[in-house]
């Protein structure tokens, strides 16, 4: 009789052998984490876009009214700085990563936060 690898393991045979089996899905890096890190990435690159469109400084009520309240900036801001993290932590924990690979995606993705808001900062000065 031969022995089965978790590779070939199919979702017919988890239901029949229970929780000794791992779906193939599961033992692979999520590829959502990665498309979560770009597009972060290129909300990044639309800020920066945007921020660098204007010519001089803006008044921080200015700043406000644009973050917050203009259509083309509220979406990207909503998006990129609460939606991705929590989206990368939720994909993250949800499969069967290493607790490195966890915390690297979980860092990265904070960096990519700390990098927008350091290009937001002269905008408010």
């Amino acid at each position: 009789m031969t022995r089965l690898s978790e590779t070939d393991i199919t979702t017919e045979d988890q239901l029949l052998l229970g929780d000794n089996a791992k779906p193939a899905a599961l033992t692979k890096s999520p590829s959502y984490v990665r498309l979560v890190l770009y597009a972060h990435v290129v909300v990044i690159l639309y800020v920066t876009v945007f921020t660098q469109a204007d010519s001089g400084q803006i008044h921080l009520s200015e700043f406000v009214w644009r973050t917050f309240f203009n259509r083309m900036m509220t979406t990207p801001m909503v998006f990129s700085w609460q939606f991705f993290p929590a989206f990368a932590a939720f994909v993250v924990y949800r499969y069967d990563c290493s607790p490195a690979y966890r915390y690297s995606v979980i860092a990265f993705d904070a960096f990519l936060s700390s990098v927008q808001f350091w290009i937001m900062l002269p905008l408010i000065q």
